[in-house]
Parts: C-alpha cells; sequence; structure tokens
C-alpha cells in the first residue's frame, strides 16, 4: 500500500475515532441518567452471568484465527439461556489496522418451548492505533447476517474498548467498554429496523502469562421493546483468553 494510500486510511480512521469517542461518552451519561430514573421506568431488570473462553491463534505475520465459545446464565443466574460458538479470521492490512469475517452458531434455550437456533456471518473492520498514552484503545465494526429459520436480519456493531494497566508493567488493568447495535432491516424472526440495544462495561482484567489472561467485569445491555417492557440486564462478564 502507497504510503498517500496510508496517510489517507490514517486521517479518516482519527476522524471515525474521534466522532466514537464522544459517542462512547454520550453513552456513558445517558446510561448514568437512566439508571437515576430508573424506578420511574417501565423495564424489566434480570440478572445474568457470561462466560466466554477464546483463543487467538497466529497463523502468520499477517493472519490469525479467533475461536470462541460462550454461556450465558439468566433468569436471575437460574439457568442456561443461550449457548455461543464462533470463528473467525482476521488479516492485518495496516498501522493496527485489520480486516476479518466470521462464523457463528448460536442456540437460544426458551422455557417452555423449543429451541432457535441462529446461524451468523458477519465482516468486520478492527483498528488500534497508536496513543502515545499508557491508555490503548481499540475500535471494532462488525456487519453482521443473522439467519434464522431461514429469514435473515442484517445488524451493524460498533464497540470501543479502551484499557489501562495498573501501574507500570504490570500485569493488572483496568478496561471500559461501550458498543452499539443497530438493525438494516426487519426479520419474521422479531428483528425491527433501527437501534437495537446498548452495552457498557468495565471491569478488571490480569494478564498471568504472555499467553493467557482473564477479565472479569460489569455489563449493562439496554433493549428496548416497543411493545412490551424494555429490558435491562445487568451481566458479570467473565472472559478467559488463549494466545497460544
Amino acid at each position: 500500500m502507497r504510503l498517500e494510500q496510508r496517510g489517507r486510511i490514517k486521517i479518516f480512521m482519527q476522524s471515525f475515532f474521534a466522532i466514537r469517542v464522544r459517542f462512547f461518552g454520550f453513552c456513558a451519561c445517558a446510561l448514568a441518567g437512566f439508571m437515576i430514573a430508573a424506578p420511574a421506568q417501565a423495564a424489566e431488570h434480570d440478572a445474568q452471568v457470561w462466560t466466554t473462553a477464546a483463543a487467538k491463534l497466529r497463523l502468520d505475520e499477517d493472519w490469525a484465527l479467533n475461536l470462541e465459545a460462550q454461556g450465558r446464565f439468566g433468569d436471575d443466574v437460574q439457568r442456561l439461556n443461550e449457548t455461543q460458538f464462533k470463528a473467525s479470521v482476521l488479516r492485518r492490512v495496516g498501522p493496527g489496522l485489520k480486516i476479518g469475517a466470521g462464523y457463528g452458531h448460536m442456540i437460544k434455550n426458551r422455557a417452555g418451548g423449543p429451541d432457535r437456533h441462529e446461524n451468523r456471518i458477519w465482516q468486520e473492520l478492527a483498528w488500534k492505533p497508536e496513543t502515545g498514552i499508557k491508555t490503548s484503545l481499540s475500535f471494532r465494526t462488525r456487519v453482521e447476517q443473522r439467519i434464522i429459520a431461514g429469514d435473515t436480519g442484517w445488524r451493524v456493531r460498533s464497540r470501543l474498548k479502551a484499557t489501562r494497566p495498573l501501574g507500570e508493567g504490570a500485569s493488572l488493568y483496568a478496561y471500559g467498554s461501550e458498543e452499539a447495535f443497530f438493525f438494516l432491516n426487519d426479520a419474521d424472526w422479531g428483528a425491527r429496523s433501527g437501534f437495537d440495544q446498548s452495552r457498557i462495561g468495565a471491569g478488571l482484567g490480569w494478564r498471568f502469562s504472555q499467553m493467557a489472561s482473564l477479565e472479569a467485569g460489569y455489563l449493562n445491555r439496554f433493549k428496548p421493546a416497543p411493545d412490551t417492557e424494555d429490558k435491562m440486564n445487568h451481566i458479570i462478564a467473565l472472559t478467559v483468553v488463549l494466545r497460544p
């Protein structure tokens, strides 16, 4: 890639990233306001635990393979609501810039009804800029095709994550994240075009070796429901990542 092209990409990503930083701040303020006003709002609250095991495999200098398995426990952590299995490939195309594609199979365990199976395909853009400060920033946008019962819902999800080490050369770090989801079309299985949900989280991570890390934190998921009560999930998120 020529230097001129790389320069244009860098300028575009910096501008786009600045917009996301502002959006991150807006979402954090909006969540704080919602939590203050929560007693006056009609919302269904649920305590959940999400467990994730992931492996990031470097294939060569530019290519990587990611594998992930997830279990989501809900209904006040009384039963397994959903399992997910995902695989994706990523290719580095510039400094801190990667593109990729993936596939996942999701099984939603519905109480009193048959399980719902979903096949999901996605394309993604990931960027980790050099900030020049201790805080590390990463940005990811995915375009998903969610296929359920033969009907496809197109969804865009965009995440911003900030990570900061706790101490000089420390293996412990703090993180915060924000992710917004938007459907691009309606689908027979329930998708409606427009805003789908938001997720805002924070927690601590521990790199206990060069090949493994653990993150534990709180994730707030807000999902509006036009015909019923909005849903507010309070999630303990536990993630183990291996880098063999």
